[in-house]
Protein backbone atom coordinates (compact mmCIF):
# COMPACT_ATOMS: atom_id res chain seq x y z
CA UNK A 1 0.00 0.00 0.00
CA UNK A 2 1.48 3.25 -0.96
CA UNK A 3 1.66 5.92 1.30
CA UNK A 4 0.54 9.92 0.54
CA UNK A 5 2.84 12.29 2.23
CA UNK A 6 0.31 15.35 3.64
CA UNK A 7 0.62 18.60 1.64
CA UNK A 8 2.68 21.34 3.52
CA UNK A 9 1.92 24.79 3.27
CA UNK A 10 4.63 26.74 1.75
CA UNK A 11 5.97 29.09 4.75
CA UNK A 12 8.59 30.74 2.87
CA UNK A 13 5.74 32.11 0.39
CA UNK A 14 3.91 33.31 3.08
CA UNK A 15 6.91 34.94 4.65
CA UNK A 16 7.80 36.26 1.43
CA UNK A 17 4.17 38.11 0.97
CA UNK A 18 4.08 39.32 4.74
CA UNK A 19 7.40 40.95 4.04
CA UNK A 20 6.41 42.52 0.89
CA UNK A 21 2.98 44.22 2.39
CA UNK A 22 5.37 45.24 5.02
CA UNK A 23 7.40 47.11 2.85
CA UNK A 24 4.24 48.69 0.90
CA UNK A 25 2.99 49.70 4.39
CA UNK A 26 5.89 51.43 5.19
CA UNK A 27 6.14 53.13 1.85
CA UNK A 28 2.78 54.49 2.39
CA UNK A 29 2.84 55.60 5.54
CA UNK A 30 6.56 57.36 4.87
CA UNK A 31 4.64 58.73 1.73
CA UNK A 32 1.80 60.04 4.32
CA UNK A 33 4.07 61.47 6.27
CA UNK A 34 6.17 63.12 3.60
CA UNK A 35 3.15 64.85 2.53
CA UNK A 36 1.76 65.66 5.63
CA UNK A 37 5.35 67.27 6.80
CA UNK A 38 5.50 69.45 3.72
CA UNK A 39 1.97 70.63 4.24
CA UNK A 40 1.84 70.75 7.68
CA UNK A 41 5.43 72.66 7.96
CA UNK A 42 5.48 74.50 4.22
CA UNK A 43 1.41 76.21 5.21
CA UNK A 44 0.25 78.14 8.37
CA UNK A 45 -3.06 78.00 7.13
CA UNK A 46 -2.84 74.04 6.83
CA UNK A 47 -1.36 74.09 10.04
CA UNK A 48 -3.60 76.21 11.49
CA UNK A 49 -6.68 74.18 9.69
CA UNK A 50 -5.09 70.79 11.58
CA UNK A 51 -5.22 72.50 14.63
CA UNK A 52 -8.82 73.04 14.28
CA UNK A 53 -9.37 69.41 13.12
CA UNK A 54 -6.62 66.48 13.69
CA UNK A 55 -8.95 64.14 13.25
CA UNK A 56 -10.66 64.63 9.77
CA UNK A 57 -7.08 65.95 8.07
CA UNK A 58 -5.78 62.99 9.06
CA UNK A 59 -8.38 60.88 7.48
CA UNK A 60 -8.36 62.70 4.44
CA UNK A 61 -4.46 61.94 4.46
CA UNK A 62 -4.78 58.49 4.40
CA UNK A 63 -7.31 58.52 1.86
CA UNK A 64 -4.89 60.45 -0.50
CA UNK A 65 -6.94 63.47 -0.18
CA UNK A 66 -5.66 66.43 2.21
CA UNK A 67 -8.36 68.70 1.29
CA UNK A 68 -10.86 66.13 2.47
CA UNK A 69 -11.85 68.52 5.39
CA UNK A 70 -12.81 70.93 3.38
CA UNK A 71 -15.35 69.10 1.64
CA UNK A 72 -19.02 71.32 0.84
CA UNK A 73 -20.83 68.70 2.66
CA UNK A 74 -18.93 69.65 5.85
CA UNK A 75 -18.47 73.21 5.21
CA UNK A 76 -21.94 73.96 3.92
CA UNK A 77 -23.84 71.22 5.71
CA UNK A 78 -27.80 72.14 4.09
CA UNK A 79 -27.11 74.25 1.80
CA UNK A 80 -27.73 73.47 -1.73
CA UNK A 81 -26.35 76.48 -3.60
CA UNK A 82 -24.51 80.01 -2.76
CA UNK A 83 -24.26 83.20 -4.62
CA UNK A 84 -21.00 84.71 -4.43
CA UNK A 85 -19.47 88.13 -5.61
CA UNK A 86 -16.03 87.97 -6.35
CA UNK A 87 -14.43 91.39 -6.93
CA UNK A 88 -10.55 92.67 -8.05
CA UNK A 89 -10.45 95.76 -6.77
CA UNK A 90 -7.69 98.60 -7.81
CA UNK A 91 -5.89 101.07 -5.80
CA UNK A 92 -6.61 104.87 -4.86
CA UNK A 93 -3.81 106.88 -5.52
CA UNK A 94 -2.49 110.33 -4.14
CA UNK A 95 -1.42 113.63 -5.76
CA UNK A 96 2.08 112.22 -5.69
CA UNK A 97 1.12 108.24 -7.21
CA UNK A 98 1.15 106.60 -3.61
CA UNK A 99 -1.56 104.19 -2.63
CA UNK A 100 -3.92 105.56 0.09
CA UNK A 101 -3.68 102.52 2.40
CA UNK A 102 -7.13 103.92 3.98
CA UNK A 103 -9.33 103.86 0.47
CA UNK A 104 -11.24 101.32 -0.81
CA UNK A 105 -10.90 101.59 -4.24
CA UNK A 106 -12.52 101.10 -7.64
CA UNK A 107 -13.63 97.56 -8.68
CA UNK A 108 -11.89 96.68 -11.45
CA UNK A 109 -13.56 93.37 -12.14
CA UNK A 110 -16.60 92.22 -10.91
CA UNK A 111 -17.98 88.47 -11.30
CA UNK A 112 -21.10 86.92 -9.61
CA UNK A 113 -21.18 83.37 -9.35
CA UNK A 114 -24.39 80.73 -8.26
CA UNK A 115 -22.22 77.51 -7.00
CA UNK A 116 -24.90 74.73 -7.10
CA UNK A 117 -24.07 72.04 -4.83
CA UNK A 118 -26.46 69.54 -6.07
CA UNK A 119 -26.09 69.78 -9.71
CA UNK A 120 -22.46 70.50 -9.76
CA UNK A 121 -22.22 73.49 -11.48
CA UNK A 122 -21.34 76.68 -11.43
CA UNK A 123 -23.15 79.35 -13.89
CA UNK A 124 -20.94 83.28 -13.43
CA UNK A 125 -21.82 86.65 -14.98
CA UNK A 126 -19.47 88.99 -15.00
CA UNK A 127 -20.44 92.49 -14.94
CA UNK A 128 -18.70 95.24 -17.35
CA UNK A 129 -17.09 98.26 -14.60
CA UNK A 130 -18.50 100.93 -16.52
CA UNK A 131 -22.62 99.67 -16.34
CA UNK A 132 -24.26 102.79 -15.52
CA UNK A 133 -26.34 102.16 -12.53
CA UNK A 134 -27.86 103.89 -9.50
CA UNK A 135 -25.87 103.36 -6.07
CA UNK A 136 -28.47 103.36 -3.33
CA UNK A 137 -27.66 106.37 -0.93
CA UNK A 138 -26.35 108.20 -4.00
CA UNK A 139 -28.83 110.69 -6.17
CA UNK A 140 -27.02 110.25 -9.47
CA UNK A 141 -26.00 107.72 -12.11
CA UNK A 142 -22.75 106.41 -11.50
CA UNK A 143 -20.63 103.26 -12.86
CA UNK A 144 -20.99 100.84 -11.10
CA UNK A 145 -17.51 100.03 -10.17
CA UNK A 146 -17.67 103.00 -7.90
CA UNK A 147 -20.14 101.45 -5.38
CA UNK A 148 -17.36 100.04 -3.84
CA UNK A 149 -14.77 103.28 -3.78
CA UNK A 150 -18.16 104.76 -2.13
CA UNK A 151 -18.85 101.95 0.58
CA UNK A 152 -16.60 98.66 -0.23
CA UNK A 153 -17.93 95.59 -0.94
CA UNK A 154 -21.28 95.99 1.24
CA UNK A 155 -22.30 98.89 -0.86
CA UNK A 156 -21.20 97.03 -4.09
CA UNK A 157 -23.69 93.66 -2.74
CA UNK A 158 -25.92 96.68 -2.20
CA UNK A 159 -25.93 97.51 -5.75
CA UNK A 160 -25.97 94.52 -7.07
CA UNK A 161 -29.26 93.62 -5.17
CA UNK A 162 -30.95 96.73 -5.77
CA UNK A 163 -30.10 96.76 -9.88
CA UNK A 164 -30.50 92.82 -10.69
CA UNK A 165 -32.25 91.48 -7.88
CA UNK A 166 -29.75 89.17 -6.60
CA UNK A 167 -28.68 88.63 -2.99
CA UNK A 168 -25.44 87.65 -2.59
CA UNK A 169 -24.96 85.36 0.27
CA UNK A 170 -21.37 86.05 0.23
CA UNK A 171 -18.21 88.00 -1.36
CA UNK A 172 -14.71 87.68 -1.58
CA UNK A 173 -12.13 90.68 -2.50
CA UNK A 174 -8.51 90.30 -3.75
CA UNK A 175 -6.65 93.57 -4.92
CA UNK A 176 -3.59 93.26 -7.79
CA UNK A 177 -0.99 92.73 -5.55
CA UNK A 178 -2.52 89.90 -3.84
CA UNK A 179 -3.56 88.58 -7.02
CA UNK A 180 -0.38 88.96 -8.62
CA UNK A 181 1.43 87.14 -5.54
CA UNK A 182 -1.07 84.28 -5.81
CA UNK A 183 -0.21 83.38 -9.89
CA UNK A 184 3.31 83.44 -8.51
CA UNK A 185 3.08 80.98 -5.42
CA UNK A 186 1.29 78.60 -8.52
CA UNK A 187 4.27 79.25 -10.89
CA UNK A 188 2.13 81.30 -13.88
CA UNK A 189 -0.65 80.34 -15.76
CA UNK A 190 -0.14 78.87 -19.63
CA UNK A 191 -2.11 81.17 -21.75
CA UNK A 192 -2.81 81.64 -25.54
CA UNK A 193 -2.38 85.14 -25.75
CA UNK A 194 -4.58 86.24 -29.31
CA UNK A 195 -2.92 89.28 -30.52
CA UNK A 196 -0.10 91.65 -29.49
CA UNK A 197 -0.91 93.17 -26.34
CA UNK A 198 1.00 96.59 -25.78
CA UNK A 199 -0.04 99.66 -23.34
CA UNK A 200 1.59 102.03 -20.81
CA UNK A 201 -0.01 103.57 -18.18
CA UNK A 202 2.41 104.96 -16.11
CA UNK A 203 -0.05 106.34 -13.30
CA UNK A 204 -1.95 103.31 -13.30
CA UNK A 205 1.16 101.58 -12.91
CA UNK A 206 0.33 99.54 -15.51
CA UNK A 207 2.53 97.85 -18.38
CA UNK A 208 1.70 95.11 -20.54
CA UNK A 209 3.76 93.71 -23.44
CA UNK A 210 2.83 90.67 -24.72
CA UNK A 211 2.92 88.71 -28.12
CA UNK A 212 0.65 86.16 -29.81
CA UNK A 213 0.82 82.60 -29.31
CA UNK A 214 0.79 80.30 -25.69
CA UNK A 215 3.51 81.17 -23.11
CA UNK A 216 3.40 81.01 -19.27
CA UNK A 217 2.52 84.50 -17.85
CA UNK A 218 3.64 85.51 -14.23
CA UNK A 219 1.82 87.06 -11.90
CA UNK A 220 2.58 90.73 -13.23
CA UNK A 221 1.46 89.47 -16.92
CA UNK A 222 -1.40 88.17 -15.77
CA UNK A 223 -2.42 90.90 -14.31
CA UNK A 224 -1.75 93.32 -17.22
CA UNK A 225 -3.64 90.49 -19.53
CA UNK A 226 -6.50 90.61 -17.53
CA UNK A 227 -7.25 94.47 -16.90
CA UNK A 228 -6.06 95.10 -20.64
CA UNK A 229 -8.73 96.97 -22.63
CA UNK A 230 -6.79 99.77 -24.22
CA UNK A 231 -6.51 97.72 -27.74
CA UNK A 232 -10.37 96.71 -27.93
CA UNK A 233 -12.96 96.78 -25.99
CA UNK A 234 -14.46 96.36 -22.44
CA UNK A 235 -16.22 92.83 -23.72
CA UNK A 236 -13.19 91.27 -24.95
CA UNK A 237 -11.18 91.97 -21.72
CA UNK A 238 -14.31 90.08 -20.18
CA UNK A 239 -12.90 87.10 -22.59
CA UNK A 240 -9.53 86.86 -21.04
CA UNK A 241 -10.78 87.25 -17.86
CA UNK A 242 -12.41 83.86 -18.52
CA UNK A 243 -9.25 82.49 -20.81
CA UNK A 244 -7.43 83.26 -17.40
CA UNK A 245 -9.98 81.61 -14.88
CA UNK A 246 -9.41 78.50 -16.60
CA UNK A 247 -5.52 78.47 -17.24
CA UNK A 248 -5.46 79.05 -13.51
CA UNK A 249 -7.67 75.90 -12.49
CA UNK A 250 -5.66 74.02 -14.76
CA UNK A 251 -2.53 75.24 -13.45
CA UNK A 252 -3.83 74.32 -10.26
CA UNK A 253 -4.85 70.90 -11.45
CA UNK A 254 -1.28 69.65 -13.15
CA UNK A 255 0.03 67.30 -10.94
CA UNK A 256 3.46 69.02 -10.94
CA UNK A 257 2.30 72.11 -8.88
CA UNK A 258 0.63 69.50 -6.18
CA UNK A 259 3.69 70.28 -3.72
CA UNK A 260 3.13 74.02 -4.33
CA UNK A 261 -0.15 73.90 -2.88
CA UNK A 262 0.71 74.72 0.46
CA UNK A 263 2.32 78.31 -0.46
CA UNK A 264 -1.13 78.65 -3.19
CA UNK A 265 -3.12 78.18 0.51
CA UNK A 266 -1.07 80.61 2.21
CA UNK A 267 -1.20 83.41 -0.79
CA UNK A 268 -4.91 83.06 -0.77
CA UNK A 269 -5.54 83.54 2.92
CA UNK A 270 -3.48 86.51 3.21
CA UNK A 271 -4.49 88.75 0.11
CA UNK A 272 -8.19 87.88 0.03
CA UNK A 273 -11.12 89.07 1.99
CA UNK A 274 -14.08 87.16 2.15
CA UNK A 275 -16.91 89.00 4.38
CA UNK A 276 -19.10 86.72 5.99
CA UNK A 277 -17.04 83.54 4.66
CA UNK A 278 -15.15 81.26 7.53
CA UNK A 279 -11.70 80.06 6.57
CA UNK A 280 -12.48 76.62 5.96
CA UNK A 281 -15.63 77.72 3.91
CA UNK A 282 -13.47 79.66 1.43
CA UNK A 283 -11.07 77.01 0.66
CA UNK A 284 -13.82 74.52 0.48
CA UNK A 285 -15.44 76.70 -2.29
CA UNK A 286 -12.10 77.27 -4.19
CA UNK A 287 -11.37 73.25 -4.30
CA UNK A 288 -14.50 72.56 -5.19
CA UNK A 289 -14.31 74.38 -8.22
CA UNK A 290 -10.86 73.20 -8.68
CA UNK A 291 -12.55 69.67 -8.89
CA UNK A 292 -15.48 70.51 -11.34
CA UNK A 293 -15.19 69.52 -14.79
CA UNK A 294 -14.42 72.67 -17.43
CA UNK A 295 -17.67 71.33 -18.91
CA UNK A 296 -19.75 71.81 -15.72
CA UNK A 297 -18.37 75.80 -15.05
CA UNK A 298 -20.14 78.43 -17.22
CA UNK A 299 -19.52 82.36 -17.56
CA UNK A 300 -21.34 84.61 -19.40
CA UNK A 301 -21.04 88.72 -19.79
CA UNK A 302 -24.18 90.59 -19.39
CA UNK A 303 -25.78 92.46 -22.74
CA UNK A 304 -24.49 95.84 -22.71
CA UNK A 305 -23.82 98.51 -25.58
CA UNK A 306 -20.11 99.87 -24.97
CA UNK A 307 -19.54 103.99 -25.21
CA UNK A 308 -16.77 105.77 -24.41
CA UNK A 309 -17.37 106.27 -20.66
CA UNK A 310 -20.70 104.27 -19.40
CA UNK A 311 -21.70 101.17 -20.92
CA UNK A 312 -25.47 100.65 -20.95
CA UNK A 313 -27.02 97.24 -19.73
CA UNK A 314 -30.13 95.94 -21.86
CA UNK A 315 -32.48 95.08 -18.68
CA UNK A 316 -34.51 92.64 -20.83
CA UNK A 317 -31.76 90.37 -22.29
CA UNK A 318 -30.12 90.72 -18.71
CA UNK A 319 -33.34 89.54 -16.93
CA UNK A 320 -33.40 86.69 -19.46
CA UNK A 321 -29.86 85.43 -18.82
CA UNK A 322 -30.10 86.17 -14.84
CA UNK A 323 -33.46 83.49 -14.96
CA UNK A 324 -31.08 81.20 -17.43
CA UNK A 325 -27.90 81.31 -15.40
CA UNK A 326 -29.32 81.76 -11.76
CA UNK A 327 -33.07 80.54 -11.63
CA UNK A 328 -32.65 77.31 -13.84
CA UNK A 329 -36.24 75.47 -14.25
CA UNK A 330 -38.05 78.33 -12.18
CA UNK A 331 -40.33 80.66 -12.56
CA UNK A 332 -39.73 83.22 -11.07
CA UNK A 333 -39.93 86.92 -11.96
CA UNK A 334 -36.40 89.15 -12.59
CA UNK A 335 -36.17 92.98 -12.73
CA UNK A 336 -33.37 94.76 -13.87
CA UNK A 337 -33.46 98.42 -12.79
CA UNK A 338 -31.29 100.57 -14.83
CA UNK A 339 -31.29 103.78 -16.96
CA UNK A 340 -32.06 103.54 -20.52
CA UNK A 341 -30.34 103.71 -23.74
CA UNK A 342 -31.15 107.05 -24.31
CA UNK A 343 -30.27 108.38 -21.17
CA UNK A 344 -26.61 106.67 -21.17
CA UNK A 345 -25.90 108.00 -24.56
CA UNK A 346 -26.28 111.35 -23.03
CA UNK A 347 -24.22 110.92 -20.63
CA UNK A 348 -21.92 109.55 -22.88
CA UNK A 349 -22.35 112.90 -25.27
CA UNK A 350 -21.65 114.84 -22.28
CA UNK A 351 -17.90 113.03 -21.82
CA UNK A 352 -17.41 113.28 -25.33
CA UNK A 353 -17.95 116.92 -25.31
CA UNK A 354 -15.83 117.90 -22.46
CA UNK A 355 -12.85 115.40 -23.66
CA UNK A 356 -13.25 117.42 -27.25
CA UNK A 357 -13.00 120.92 -24.91
CA UNK A 358 -10.63 119.47 -23.14
CA UNK A 359 -8.24 118.09 -26.02
CA UNK A 360 -9.25 121.87 -27.99
CA UNK A 361 -7.68 123.91 -25.21
CA UNK A 362 -4.59 121.68 -24.70
CA UNK A 363 -3.74 122.17 -28.47
CA UNK A 364 -4.72 126.26 -28.28
CA UNK A 365 -1.76 125.82 -25.59
CA UNK A 366 1.03 123.70 -27.55
CA UNK A 367 0.06 126.49 -30.45
CA UNK A 368 1.28 129.59 -27.70
CA UNK A 369 3.84 127.92 -27.04
CA UNK A 370 4.95 127.15 -29.90
CA UNK A 371 4.93 131.03 -31.17
CA UNK A 372 6.50 132.15 -28.43
CA UNK A 373 9.63 129.91 -29.13
CA UNK A 374 9.57 131.43 -32.56
CA UNK A 375 9.24 134.82 -31.17
CA UNK A 376 11.89 134.04 -28.71
CA UNK A 377 15.80 135.60 -29.62
CA UNK A 378 18.34 132.66 -30.91
CA UNK A 379 20.97 133.98 -28.87
CA UNK A 380 21.23 136.55 -25.69
CA UNK A 381 17.63 135.19 -24.32
CA UNK A 382 17.33 135.74 -20.36
CA UNK A 383 17.13 132.11 -19.44
CA UNK A 384 14.11 132.64 -17.34
CA UNK A 385 12.20 134.57 -20.14
CA UNK A 386 10.07 131.87 -20.90
CA UNK A 387 8.46 130.62 -17.71
CA UNK A 388 6.84 134.73 -17.63
CA UNK A 389 5.08 134.05 -20.28
CA UNK A 390 1.66 131.99 -19.11
CA UNK A 391 -1.39 130.91 -20.36
CA UNK A 392 -3.14 132.58 -17.89
CA UNK A 393 -1.14 134.15 -15.30
CA UNK A 394 2.26 134.60 -14.21
CA UNK A 395 5.00 132.17 -13.08
CA UNK A 396 3.65 129.05 -15.09
CA UNK A 397 5.88 127.03 -17.20
CA UNK A 398 4.16 126.68 -20.95
CA UNK A 399 7.02 124.32 -21.82
CA UNK A 400 5.50 121.70 -18.80
CA UNK A 401 5.96 118.36 -19.43
CA UNK A 402 2.78 116.29 -21.08
CA UNK A 403 0.79 113.95 -19.35
CA UNK A 404 2.09 110.76 -18.62
CA UNK A 405 0.91 108.02 -20.47
CA UNK A 406 -2.54 106.74 -19.84
CA UNK A 407 -2.91 109.43 -17.83
CA UNK A 408 -5.82 110.63 -20.11
CA UNK A 409 -6.84 107.41 -21.36
CA UNK A 410 -10.39 106.22 -20.05
CA UNK A 411 -10.22 103.04 -22.33
CA UNK A 412 -7.10 101.14 -20.33
CA UNK A 413 -5.71 101.17 -16.36
CA UNK A 414 -7.40 101.15 -13.30
CA UNK A 415 -9.92 103.63 -13.51
CA UNK A 416 -9.45 106.29 -16.14
CA UNK A 417 -11.28 109.83 -17.04
CA UNK A 418 -14.95 110.36 -16.02
CA UNK A 419 -14.45 106.84 -13.48
CA UNK A 420 -16.86 108.68 -11.43
CA UNK A 421 -20.65 109.62 -11.42
CA UNK A 422 -22.45 111.72 -14.00
CA UNK A 423 -24.84 113.74 -12.67
CA UNK A 424 -27.85 114.73 -14.48
CA UNK A 425 -29.15 117.24 -12.38
CA UNK A 426 -25.83 119.49 -12.21
CA UNK A 427 -24.13 122.15 -13.94
CA UNK A 428 -21.04 120.92 -12.67
CA UNK A 429 -21.21 117.19 -14.09
CA UNK A 430 -20.42 115.00 -11.39
CA UNK A 431 -21.29 114.50 -7.78
CA UNK A 432 -18.65 114.69 -4.90
CA UNK A 433 -15.35 113.06 -5.90
CA UNK A 434 -13.78 110.08 -4.35
CA UNK A 435 -10.19 109.85 -3.71
CA UNK A 436 -9.96 108.20 -7.21
CA UNK A 437 -11.38 110.71 -8.63
CA UNK A 438 -9.52 113.44 -7.12
CA UNK A 439 -6.44 111.84 -8.60
CA UNK A 440 -7.37 112.03 -12.21
CA UNK A 441 -8.30 115.96 -11.47
CA UNK A 442 -6.17 116.71 -14.10
CA UNK A 443 -8.00 115.27 -16.74
CA UNK A 444 -11.58 117.15 -16.60
CA UNK A 445 -12.40 120.42 -17.54
CA UNK A 446 -15.68 122.23 -16.23
CA UNK A 447 -18.78 121.14 -16.96
CA UNK A 448 -20.61 122.34 -20.12
CA UNK A 449 -24.05 124.20 -19.13
CA UNK A 450 -26.48 122.48 -17.36
CA UNK A 451 -28.65 120.33 -19.58
CA UNK A 452 -32.20 118.67 -19.66
CA UNK A 453 -31.54 114.72 -19.92
CA UNK A 454 -34.33 112.68 -20.78
CA UNK A 455 -35.40 110.48 -17.75
CA UNK A 456 -34.42 107.32 -16.78
CA UNK A 457 -36.14 104.51 -17.65
CA UNK A 458 -36.10 100.70 -18.84
CA UNK A 459 -34.16 100.86 -22.22
CA UNK A 460 -36.22 100.16 -25.05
Amino acid sequence: MTMTRPVRHNSHLWKRIGNTLGVLACLFFLTLGTVFGHFYWGSKTFHDAFLRDPVGIFKGMAQGDPFQNWAIEKQFPGRSSLIVLILGVDYDYDNRAQIIKTANGRSDAILLARVDFLNNTINAITIPRDAAVRIPGRSTIHKINAAHSYGGPELTMETIRSVFGITPDAYVTIDFKGFQKIVDAVGGVEINVEKRLKYDDNWGNLHVDLHPGWQRLNGYQAMGYVRMRHSDSDEMRSKRQHAFLEAMRRSIMSPSNFLKLPQVLDRLNENIRRGALTEDQLFALANYARTLPKERIRIQTIPYDEGPSYAAIDARKTEDLIREMFYPGQYVTVTVDVPGFDVVRALNSRYERRRSRRASAEDRRQERSEEQTLESPDNGADPGAMSDVTDGGAGQDTHSAPPEPGRGDNSGGAGGAEEGSGDLGSSSGGSPQTPHEQKRETHSETAPPQETLPPAGRPG
